[in-house]
Parts: structure tokens; C-alpha cells; sequence
């Protein structure tokens, strides 16, 4: 997490720089360049992923904490929109800059100091080979079966990730165009509204709906994905600042399939296991980061003459796709809690396991006090040799 923070302050330092000194625009891809270098906010969330299924010791609880995860992120985008918004109108972009600066650089000893590592040390260097081959390796092995069902996911965070990152590119697009033809303003209050109803979803309503509705996390996917449904189709009907408004209660659950597809990644792979795939997420991630922005200002610009609201029944298309591939995934291999049961080694075979090069987790050093007990040193050998000193 520390990589992704450090090339946002990179950028961060440059926007300053050339805003300061009024530098000719072309200097800003160095900025750019650092944050996509560094991972970009993909890594930031896969890392932050992987770091948060491996503290949670109760598997139950990785989807709501997945959940919080996303809702936490809203809110920032949210507080962001507005914040900056309004601070840039009474004064200029340099404050933003340097407030963003300094705020980046407390974050990067916060990472180092206050979050407890939980990635154990190999002696020997990992190189980009063995990691490529980890990454390959987590979806090729066909341990009870998962294979398919693994491949399915991925494919479908590779959708959810495009369709979301091109959600507020195609706000700001419809939005500033008839029929509506919003000032910057006025789309940013709605994106505001609008963040700031995911985030009331993702961080209050997700856990209710497990505890009390005994939902499943098939169930949360059908339900985000009916709310991003509804949110895109009462957008792309609106022809009035009422109707569209409308869509913003109606979203409050429409991020929440990312964080399934999260938690279902977790659950289906071991553990020493997570970084391998969290970093597949990531891949996919910045490739619907990419992709997204693309595709709708192709679509918008062929069709804003004849129907410039296609694009919100595209989404709605795209998020319905996602529902029926979850809807085959649960009648093709039946309930994750199953494949749980059966998939997981106890923790002795999971000590004694291959250990992956990316985030192996924290569990095998939690393990070693009810394995060793005190004042011991246990060694455990694999391919690679780890030893654990117990004081």
C-alpha cells in the first residue's frame, strides 16, 4: 500500500509544481506517469483487499468488511467532490494541491507504523518471474473443482470494474447535454448526493441485511445488482432535476457487487493464497479503468445526436449480464459455504503448504503460538525454508 501513496505524491508535487510555476501542461504526464508506475488506486485496493481478508479470522465477515472497505472509499470520493469543489471556486487549484501533498505524506509513515504487517519474510528473493507464475498459478489450480468457478468471478469483476469506473464519466457527459444541460455545479452537488447514498449503503445497510435477512452473498449481488439496475434506467428515463434525482436513494446499494465479487475471491482460494488473486483483481481492475472511460465516449459520441441516455441502458444491460452470470455461477456450483467446507486445509496441512510469493498471510505466524508455545523456535519446510522465532 505504501507504492500506490508514494506515486500519488508524486503527482501531487508535480500538479504543484507546474501549477505554481505555470509550466506548460505536458508536464503533468510525469505525474501521471508516477501514479500509473506505482499501481494507481488498483494496487491501493488490491493490497488493502488481501490485508483485510487476512486479519479477519471469521470468514462470515469478510463481505461486510469488504463492504466497508467500499463504502469508506465513496465517502472519500464524496468528501472529495464537494470539498475540492468549493475550495478551488473560492480560491485556486495550488491549495488543493499542497493540501493533497501533505496529507500524502502523513499517510505513507501511518502505513508503515499503525498497520500491522502481515506478510512473513522469505529469505530468498522473489523475483517478477515467480510472481507472474503465482498469479497464473492461483487460477490454473484446480483444487476442489474451483477452477471454473474462480475464472467466472474474475470475468465478472473485470465487467463490474468497467461498468463502475465508467459510471461517473457518464454522469458528467449526459449530465452537461440536453435535455438536462447542468452547470459543473450542479453535477457535482448530484455526484455528491449521489456518493454519498453508496456510502450510507455499503457502511449501514449491507450488515442489517445479513444479520437480520440472513442474506447470502448471492443474494447482496442480486440486490446491488437490481439497485445499479433501476439507478441506470431512472437516469437514462429522466427529463426533469427531480427524476433523475431519483436515482440517487435507488443507488445505494449498486457498488455493493464489487465487494461480493471480493469476498467471494477470498473465501475460494486458500489462504497463503490471497495476494495472488487480490493481484489478478488489480490487473483487471486497471484494465476496466482503462477500457471504461473508452467505451462510453465512443458510445456517447456515435449516439448524443438520436439517444443520448443510451448509454445508461448500456450500463443497465451490462449490470443485468453480471446478475445472470452469478445466477449460472450458484445453479452450475452451488453455495460458497459448501465449497468452504470442503476446500479449506486445517491449519496444520495449511502450515505445511506452498507458500505463494505474494502476501503469503499472517496466519501461520498466529498459528506457531498454539503450535511451538513459548520460548521455542519451529521451523516448517516447503519448497522454501521458514523459520518462525518465538520469544
Amino acid at each position: 500500500m505504501v507504492l500506490p501513496t508514494i506515486g500519488f505524491l508524486l503527482a501531487a508535487i508535480n500538479y504543484s509544481v507546474v501549477y505554481a510555476y505555470v509550466l506548460p501542461i505536458e508536464y503533468l504526464i510525469i505525474g501521471n506517469l508516477a501514479i500509473g508506475f506505482s499501481g494507481n488506486c488498483s494496487l491501493l485496493q488490491s493490497g488493502a483487499c488481501s490485508y483485510i481478508s487476512d486479519i479477519t479470522a471469521n470468514e462470515e465477515n469478510v463481505t461486510f468488511r469488504l463492504s466497508v472497505l467500499q463504502g469508506v472509499s465513496m465517502f472519500g470520493q464524496a468528501i472529495g467532490q464537494l470539498g475540492f469543489s468549493l475550495w478551488i471556486g473560492h480560491s485556486s487549484f495550488l491549495p488543493s494541491f499542497l493540501f493533497m501533498t501533505g496529507m500524502l505524506v502523513l499517510c505513507i509513515p501511518y502505513i508503515i507504523c499503525f498497520i500491522k504487517e502481515t506478510v512473513v519474510r522469505s529469505s530468498t528473493t522473489t523475483t517478477v518471474k515467480e510472481v507472474v507464475s503465482d498469479m497464473i498459478q492461483v487460477v490454473t489450480k484446480n483444487t476442489n473443482d474451483r477452477r471454473f468457478r474462480l475464472i467466472f468471478w474474475l470475468v465478472i469483476r473485470f465487467l463490474t470494474s468497467m461498468e463502475i469506473n465508467a459510471y461517473g464519466i457518464s454522469m458528467m457527459l449526459y449530465f452537461i447535454g440536453p435535455p438536462l444541460e447542468w452547470s459543473t455545479t450542479e453535477i457535482g452537488y448530484f455526484t455528491f448526493s449521489f456518493l454519498i447514498s453508496v456510502t450510507v449503503g455499503m457502511l449501514f445497510i449491507t450488515k442489517p441485511l445479513q444479520k437480520y435477512c440472513n442474506m447470502s452473498d448471492y443474494s447482496l449481488f442480486y440486490l446491488g445488482s437490481l439497485s445499479a439496475m433501476s439507478s441506470s434506467l431512472i437516469i437514462a428515463a429522466g427529463t426533469t432535476d427531480a427524476v433523475v434525482y431519483l436515482s440517487v436513494p435507488m443507488a445505494l446499494l449498486a457498488v455493493l457487487p464489487k465487494a461480493i465479487v471480493e469476498a467471494q475471491l477470498s473465501k475460494l482460494v486458500e489462504k497463503n493464497e490471497r495476494g495472488a488473486i487480490f493481484a489478478q483483481a488489480g490487473v483487471l481492475d486497471n484494465l476496466g479503468f482503462l477500457l471504461g472511460p473508452i467505451w462510453i465516449g465512443v458510445t456517447y459520441s456515435a449516439t448524443v445526436e438520436t439517444n443520448p441516455s443510451l448509454i445508461f441502458y448500456i450500463m443497465f444491460a451490462g449490470a443485468l449480464i453480471n446478475m445472470l452470470l452469478v445466477i449460472f455461477i450458484q445453479l452450475k456450483f452451488g453455495s460458497i459455504e459448501e465449497t468452504m467446507d470442503s476446500s479449506f486445509k486445517s491449519e496444520e496441512e495449511y502450515i505445511a503448504s506452498e507458500e505463494t510469493h505474494l502476501l503469503p498471510t499472517s496466519s501461520k505466524v498466529l498459528l506457531k503460538d498454539s503450535i511451538a508455545g513459548d520460548h521455542t523456535t519451529t521451523t516448517y519446510t516447503t519448497n522454501r525454508t521458514i523459520t518462525y522465532h518465538q520469544s
